[in-house]
C-alpha cells in the first residue's frame, strides 16, 4: 500500500517544480514552459515501444535479456525514432525480468551499423548504448569449419561482405560448411532454400552463377537439383504406375511399377541436365532410354548433376 508520505512527497514536487529543477543543478531559461502531474499513464505507449523483432532469456531465474532489433534499412526520420525506442526496448524487458538486458541492434549495412553504435543520450548524465551484430564484427570470410559451427553468423558474414568476393572460393567453402551445419540438415526443403537463396543473392552476380553450375558445389550443396530429382522422380513414377496398370493385364502390376521407377529415373536425368544447361546428344537419350538397370540410371543420376559441358555424358557406363 503506498503511504501518506509518498503521496505528500509527489506533491510537494508537483507544487514546487522549480526550486527542486534548480536545486539539482538544471538550469532553466525564464521563457521556457514547466509543467508537472501526479502519476504517468503509459499503457498504450508500452505495448507499441516494446514490439520489438525478438528476445533472447538467459537463465532461469534470468540473469540476462537480449532485445533484439533487426535493422536492414533505416532513414534519418527513422533513426531519430531508433534513439527512443531502443532504450525503452531494454528497459522494458529489464522490467519484465528484474535483470540485466540489453537491446542488440543486428544489421548487414556499414551505414547502419555506424549509427547504431552512436551513444544515446537518455539524461543529462545518462548515456545509453546498443549491442550491434554488424559487418565490422562479422567475419570477412568464414572457413567451413567456422560456418558447420555457426550457419546464421556465416550466412548474416556473406550478406554483409559477399559483394567484395572476388572469386568463388570463399562462398564455395560456406556454402559445404552450412550443407553439412546441423541446423541446416534438421530443416525441411523449403526452409532450406531460404538459406541458400539468400546466400546467392548476397554475392556478385557472376559468382552466383558460377557456383550453380560448379559440379563440385553441385555434389553436396543445391536445393534447385534437388527439387529437380523429386520432381522428376515423382512424375516418372505416376507416369510409370499409371502405364503399369496398363500393362498390367499383360505383364502384372510389378512389372509396371518398376518400369514406373525407371521412368522416374530417366526423367530426373534429363530434368537435371536441362537445368544445368546441358542439351543431350540422340546418342545420349537413346541410351537413357534403352538402359533398365536401376543401378546404373541411379549412377547417371549422380553423373548428369557433375556434368561438365563438353565432356563425355555418361563415362564409361
Amino acid at each position: 500500500m503506498v503511504g501518506e508520505n509518498h503521496e505528500n512527497i509527489i506533491e510537494f514536487v508537483v507544487r514546487d517544480k522549480i526550486s527542486v529543477l534548480k536545486f539539482l543543478g538544471i538550469e532553466i531559461a525564464d521563457d521556457v514552459t514547466i509543467t508537472a502531474q501526479r502519476g504517468l499513464d503509459v499503457t498504450e505507449a508500452t505495448p507499441k515501444q516494446l514490439l520489438a523483432d525478438g528476445q533472447i532469456v538467459i537463465g532461469e531465474p534470468p540473469i540476462l535479456g537480449l532485445v533484439i532489433e533487426v535493422q536492414m534499412t533505416m532513414s534519418l526520420a527513422a533513426w531519430k525514432e531508433k534513439q527512443l525506442k531502443w532504450p525503452h526496448y531494454a528497459i522494458g524487458l529489464r522490467t519484465k525480468l528484474r535483470c540485466m538486458t540489453e537491446t542488440l541492434v543486428i544489421t548487414t549495412d556499414p551505414r547502419i551499423e555506424k549509427l547504431a553504435r552512436q551513444p544515446i543520450q537518455t539524461g543529462r548524465n545518462s548515456v545509453w548504448h546498443a549491442m550491434v551484430l554488424g559487418p565490422s564484427n562479422l567475419p570477412r570470410e568464414p572457413s567451413t569449419e567456422f560456418t558447420r559451427k555457426n550457419p546464421t553468423l556465416a550466412l548474416l558474414a556473406m550478406m554483409a561482405h559477399g559483394q567484395d568476393y572476388t572469386t568463388p572460393e570463399t562462398p564455395a567453402n560456406m556454402l559445404k560448411g552450412l550443407w553439412e551445419s546441423d541446423l541446416y540438415q534438421a530443416l525441411e526443403n523449403s526452409q532450406q532454400r531460404i538459406y541458400y537463396d539468400r546466400a546467392m543473392q548476397a554475392l556478385p552476380l557472376w559468382i552466383a552463377l558460377a557456383l550453380k553450375d560448379d559440379p563440385v558445389t553441385q555434389e553436396y550443396f543445391s536445393p534447385v537439383v534437388l527439387d529437380y530429382i523429386a520432381q522428376g522422380r515423382e512424375q516418372g513414377i505416376e507416369q510409370g504406375i499409371e502405364q503399369g496398370i496398363e500393362q498390367g493385364r499383360e505383364q502384372g502390376i510389378e512389372q509396371g511399377r518398376e518400369q514406373g521407377i525407371e521412368a522416374g529415373l530417366r526423367q530426373s536425368i534429363l530434368l537435371i541436365l536441362d537445368s544445368r544447361g546441358y542439351a543431350p546428344t540422340a546418342d545420349d537419350l537413346q541410351r537413357i532410354e534403352n538402359q533398365h538397370d536401376r543401378t546404373v540410371l541411379e549412377a547417371w543420376v549422380k553423373a548428369a548433376t557433375n556434368q561438365l559441358v563438353g565432356q563425355p555424358l555418361f563415362g564409361g557406363h
